[in-house]
């Protein structure tokens, strides 16, 4: 008994010494502070038992534990998309290890890191010695190289955004995967998503558009005064760098009150500063503008995907209500496949990809079948499985309008064998007569490569007059109705209003 004690007031003495000389170390950047950290490894071999569970980031965790001495059950790494290969130190720690992480959102960035220089050490040092020795550089990510060797697990449920929220993120980069558990009705915000179009203008070759930080204050100063937004919280997102964050921001601390501010607890950065947190309600700044003649140059997924795990965080950060706050005219401003245009689109009409959503997890008959279905529908294409002429089935029809074209999916099981290919054949022949039109896709060809195929499958489509379903401008107005979105948009009008009036009184 009494060497428990004694070894009690021990562990307790070396607890509250490790935490006083965690104050005293600070950031890391005294004189004392690599003493005071030495130190603190030795308090922390002698005090991690008189804890069960302990919480800390990565780096404290590497700058606080001497792997030697500090041995852990079980450590759980969270956000492991973020942290880039320094981080690897802190599987020394555990017996074993949850890395916890998605490699669709925002992954390190190499800033200002010599990457010759980087190469060159790894040539020297790894290759030859680690699996994948080319993927250990700045930009990947500790989930990333977990992955190649761990199994992974999916986590299929999502409870923060209701679900016309979290279909833009689950047609984009999950592959329509992701169960929405939160009902749309558990929100009282209607719509639950808003493409609100203004009369913007991005200046020059900088990444500012006042029109649509004005209009976000203002929409957001409107949504203040409605008795449905009580309580909830506000964010704002720019979706082009930090400048146009920067000038909404500070817009925010001119026009709000000080209380309102921090009660809202408002939060103003890019996709990468939201990643890990959440508001009730989310505006995302576009900032881009068009004041030539033809499109804009079209915004892919970017380098590394980066841009699509942008925009995936982006518009996933909000709970109950998520508003596109953009100054471009869709139908002519941007080109089909654009990110920026997708966006928009579906922000005006989300239950046109929830309805996607339903078909893609529809029964088809193989994996193979799916994959190329969910592929089609990612492009726009409406697809519908196991279509039914008769006593016939065809693997998945793609409509647009009035046309049909039958898709089939050649060398699964249901498509294989000397008398199944002669059947199909013969199916085929009679269905045709009838005007049916056939595209086929071997597995071979596709598994080789997916998106060639897909390429060649788009183009017969498009030759046989099948398109993708595109936006109409007529949707949006007609989706984003509502009586409190109009009592938000005359709020906003009104406050507009008043901020000009103010600004001629000035001039005067």
């Amino acid at each position: 008994m009494l060497n428990r004690i004694e070894d009690d007031i021990d562990k307790k003495q070396a607890l509250q010494g490790w935490k006083l000389t965690q104050k005293k170390i600070g950031k890391g950047t005294g004189k004392k502070a690599p003493l005071l950290k030495r130190e603190a490894q030795k308090l922390m071999t002698k005090c991690q038992s008189a804890v069960p569970a302990w919480i800390m980031p990565v780096n404290k965790a590497l700058e606080s534990l001497d792997s030697k001495n500090n041995k852990f059950d079980i450590v759980i790494i969270d956000e492991a998309s973020q942290s880039d290969i320094s981080a690897l130190a802190i599987m020394y720690l555990a017996k074993k290890i949850i890395i916890v992480g998605d490699d669709e959102q925002v992954s390190p960035s190499a800033i200002g890191i010599d990457v010759d220089k980087t190469r060159a050490l790894s040539e020297m040092y790894i290759k030859g010695n680690i699996p994948n020795w080319h993927l250990f550089d700045m930009n990947s990510s500790l989930y990333d190289i977990a992955k190649t060797t761990f199994p992974i697990l999916m986590l299929k449920e999502h409870f923060r955004c209701v679900p016309e929220i979290i279909g833009y993120s689950n047609q984009l980069s999950y592959d329509y995967k992701i169960k929405p558990l939160r009902d749309g009705s558990s929100s009282p915000l209607k719509p639950p998503t808003v493409s609100y179009r203004v009369d913007g203008l991005r200046n020059g070759a900088s990444k500012v558009n006042d029109v649509e930080a004005e209009n976000v204050i203002a929409l957001m100063l409107s949504c203040m005064e409605q008795p449905e937004y009580a309580g909830m919280t506000f964010g704002a997102i720019s979706l082009l760098g930090d400048q146009q964050a920067k000038k909404i921001n500070n817009l925010a601390l001119e026009k709000l009150d000080p209380k309102e501010y921090f009660n809202r607890a408002f939060l103003c950065g890019n996709a990468s500063q939201f990643q890990g947190d959440e508001r009730d309600v989310i505006f995302l700044s576009m900032v881009d503008s068009n004041e030539g003649e033809g499109p804009l140059r079209l915004t892919g997924e970017g380098i590394g995907k980066s841009t699509k795990q942008r925009y995936n965080v982006a518009a996933s950060r909000a709970r109950n209500q998520l508003w596109v706050v953009h100054s471009i005219d869709v139908s002519n401003d941007l080109k089909s496949g654009d990110m920026r245009r997708d966006l928009i689109t579906y922000a005006a009409n989300p239950k046109s990809i929830l309805e996607k959503t339903k078909i893609v997890n529809a029964q088809y008959e193989s994996p193979f079948e799916t994959a190329v279905g969910r592929n089609l529908v990612a492009k726009g294409y409406h697809i519908i499985p196991q279509w039914k002429v008769g006593s016939y089935r065809i693997d998945m029809v793609a409509v647009s309008g009035d046309g049909k074209v039958a898709i089939e999916c050649d060398g699964e099981r249901y498509h294989s064998g000397n008398d199944k290919v002669l059947e199909d054949m013969e199916r085929q022949t009679i269905l045709e007569r009838l005007g049916w039109r056939f595209i086929r896709i071997r597995g071979s060809e596709y598994y080789r490569n997916p998106q060639s195929t897909i390429e060649r499958v788009i183009s017969e489509l498009d030759q046989y007059g099948i398109e993708p379903e595109d936006f109409n401008e007529d949707t949006e107005v007609i989706l984003n109705y509502s009586d409190l979105f109009e009592r938000v948009k005359i709020g906003s009008d009104r406050i507009l209003d008043e901020w000009e009036k103010s600004r001629e009184l000035a001039w005067k």
